[in-house]
């Protein structure tokens, strides 16, 4: 049979990696993606650079809790848990905040082995942060008659009030049991005969037939008063339970004890303590304006509005803004590890089973259960996290983890956890040490310490059109060799990560939004560990006609990957400086860098480059059935890609395969008649301003389809958007299928 000459239009090329049979993937998933990042408004980009913030010590940190504090847009913060300390750090400039300890540091130090990843949870509203110390177990003492020590330290939220104090311990001594009646209106009278003397105190204890657990009430300026029986008013140790982390008005922090409430009604019968007592905390939420907190089988509600009181209000009746204290439902043990509010509820997860609070329209001690939904295995050290109206958590598959998607199933409402590697299933390491989500770009961020795997920031992107899956694509990003990432946290399109290198530990972000500029350029200039050089850190030379440039941070990479580009002065707006002017040896603890000619007027920013890879998966061509045909020959011809707002990208082709010799195709775009060839460097984009064009770059191939390799790469500081793709050639089958 002749040769037929036939194409294929690849309309995405943003589903990220996929490790099935070729001939059963979609069009738009590829071999392999590193350094980029893919949408569905915007198709496949080089990714964003990280950007220098500051560093942030010299210590090891490597099993630090992070946890993000988003205030509002102009106040976002960092805390940084470590056993032993706490530090906060402003989330955009990576200045330290100064931080008090007026109760010392003790509930911060780690009972056991645990690191303070697996030990510290956090949990913010508004202005203050709750800090659960896991390995620390809750105790309780009897409430003091006078100030408790420390009380000037403890906080109190505004509307509580210092003046409040009498709620959060007993002030008026806890007294004898006078007597005992059936009914409030048996008590004695000031008209009676035997009149009640000030600080009586009785029990009304009803009739047996009333099932009525009876209060006590003390006799008190003329009135009575309900209260707490002999001996019965006990109060939390303050230092054994959570602490709160401060926003004063000043700018700082402070880290103390908080002001928890006291019994103040009925004995330890009839207002018995909550079941955290005696036992450790395993992690702390805000749900439906009460503070809770989860402790083996059960999850426990503070009183609505009041974070602080974990008993009943009054012992006369039950009212719906008292204490919760739950329970689950089953026939196996099951250690609650983690709370995360989802669909109109609260999921509660263990390490193999999932639960669902169920509540009857408000949340009250007599409308809750905690009911089994499914029973997935999960790694219960990697806390969930929430995107949108989905809920992600991880489990272990042997050497590699599972990422599993909590949803509604929109036909019958079932709750149900799609396996989201399922395609990749060696592709996510094991060892997750980190898990963070955007609400604002659809995606999820995965760290492991895995080994040959620290320096990589694993990602998974998803995009619903209604109720049908459009993207669910993984990749990952990588650092330099030296690199290790120790955490991840994400606030709206922000992504905050901490990495350890051989000099310090520093902290960077990176800015997702695609229309993300560098200082006053119209564009973002893709370099790590991005620094937008300030004019004190410039000096010139005029004898030299050289100009030294002093970092915020160590070189400790090869002095080729390093980048000094100018944004500011004439010809010089985005001009690249050519690397082989300031090529220099490593030395330890060097951080200048030293260019030709004065350019302290030119607002050079400085940063070191990486290269972005997406190598496309094997073609086929498919028959009515949308089959792949695999008895004919294809014979790739031609690949045409189509880009938009583009400025630099290459594009290697190894018609033999990956083991033989290829051609590389370095596209200028502003011109699209660049050279071609085995070059280095970015010589063609050291003068002049760089220009961002739409349109089409054809590449040739000639090579059967099954041992084409077909890479597009962006080593440059510039953006390449590539929007989709088409491959032209020639197939051939000697058999016609009947």
């Amino acid at each position: 049979m002749a040769d037929a000459l036939v194409s294929r239009h690849i309309p995405a090329l943003y589903n990220g990696v996929s490790q099935q049979n070729p001939t059963l993937r979609q069009p738009s998933q590829a071999e392999a993606q590193v350094n980029m990042y893919g949408t569905v408004h915007d198709g496949l980009r080089k990714r964003p650079p990280f950007q220098h913030l500051a560093e942030v010590t010299t210590s090891d940190w490597s099993d630090a809790h992070v946890h993000t504090i988003n205030r509002d847009v102009t106040e976002r913060y960092l805390v940084v848990v470590t056993d032993g300390d706490l530090k906060v750090f402003d989330a955009d400039t990576g200045a330290e905040k100064t931080v008090n300890f007026p109760n010392g540091k003790t509930y911060l130090t780690i009972v056991g082995s645990d690191t303070a990843e697996q030990t510290f949870r956090i949990d913010s509203i508004a202005d203050y942060s709750f800090v659960v110390n896991s390995s620390v177990v809750v105790a309780t003492q009897t409430a003091p008659t006078s100030t408790p020590t420390g009380y000037s330290n403890w906080y109190y939220p505004p509307t509580w009030g210092y003046q409040n104090a009498a709620r959060y311990y007993n002030s008026n001594g806890a007294g004898s049991l006078t007597g005992s009646v059936n009914t409030f209106s048996d008590l004695p009278h000031p008209e009676d005969a035997s009149p009640p003397s000030p600080g009586d105190l009785y029990k009304v204890v009803g009739y047996d037939e009333d099932n009525f657990g009876g209060y006590y009430v003390r006799y008190s300026g003329g009135v009575w008063n309900e209260t707490y029986g002999p001996s019965a008013n006990t109060s939390f140790d303050e230092e054994t339970m959570p602490h709160a982390l401060i926003r004063e008005t000043d700018g700082t922090f402070t880290f103390t004890q908080f002001a928890w409430a006291a019994r103040q009604y009925g004995d330890a019968t009839s207002n018995p303590g909550p079941t955290f007592i005696g036992r450790t905390l395993n992690g702390v939420f805000y749900w439906k304006n009460r503070l809770g907190f989860i402790t083996d089988e059960n999850a426990v509600f503070s009183t609505a509005g009041d974070y602080g009181n974990f008993w009943r209000n009054t012992m006369t009746t039950l009212l719906d803004s008292d204490v919760v204290d739950v329970a689950l439902t089953g026939n196996k043990v099951s250690i609650l590890k983690h709370a995360v509010p989802f669909n109109k509820t609260m999921m509660l997860f263990s390490d193999q089973t999932q639960f669902s609070l169920s509540v009857r329209d408000v949340l009250t001690p007599t409308s809750v259960s905690i009911d089994e939904a499914t029973g997935f295995e999960m790694d219960d050290t990697v806390a969930p996290i929430r995107i949108g109206s989905e809920v992600y958590f991880v489990s272990k598959a042997g050497a590699y983890s599972r990422v599993r998607e909590y949803f509604v199933s929109p036909g019958s409402l079932a709750l149900d956890a799609a396996d989201v590697t399922a395609h990749v299933p060696r592709y996510v390491p094991d060892s997750i040490v980190g898990m963070a989500g955007s609400d604002v770009e659809n995606c999820l961020f995965l760290v492991s310490d895995a080994t040959g795997h620290k320096k990589r920031l694993y990602l998974y992107q998803v995009f619903w059109s209604g109720d049908e899956k459009v993207q669910s694509a993984w990749s990952y990003w990588e650092f330099t060799d030296d690199d290790v990432i120790l955490s991840v946290d994400v606030i709206e399109d922000n992504v905050y990560v901490l990495v350890k290198r051989a000099d310090a530990t520093y902290l960077e972000k990176c800015d997702l939004d695609v229309n993300a500029v560098t200082g006053s350029l119209s564009f973002d200039i893709l370099l790590d560990r991005r620094y937008e050089v300030q004019p004190g850190d410039m000096a010139y030379s005029a004898g030299l006609d050289e100009t030294t440039i002093t970092l915020p941070w160590e070189i400790n990479t090869e002095s080729g990957s390093i980048r000094v580009v100018l944004t500011s002065g004439s010809g010089d707006v985005g001009r690249l400086m050519d690397t082989v002017d300031y090529e220099f040896p490593i030395v330890a603890g060097d951080n200048e860098v030293t260019v030709p000619g004065d350019v302290t007027g030119s607002a050079p920013v400085v940063g070191l480059n990486y290269e972005a890879e997406y190598t496309l998966s094997e073609q086929f061509v498919y028959d009515g059935n949308q089959m792949a045909d695999t008895t004919g020959r294809l014979n790739l011809r031609t690949l045409t890609v189509n880009f938009k707002d583009t400025a630099f990208f290459e594009v290697e082709v190894y018609p033999y395969g990956p083991d033989y010799s290829g051609q590389v195709e370095e596209v200028v775009t502003g011109g699209l008649d660049a050279f071609t060839g085995r070059t280095l460097g970015e010589a063609s984009l050291t003068t002049g301003e760089p220009s961002f064009t739409t349109g089409t770059y054809q590449a040739y191939i000639d090579g059967n389809s099954r041992d084409v390799v077909v890479k597009l790469k962006n080593s440059s500081y510039l953006q390449s958007k590539f929007t989709s793709a088409e491959w032209e050639g020639k197939f051939n089958k000697r058999t016609r299928s009947i």
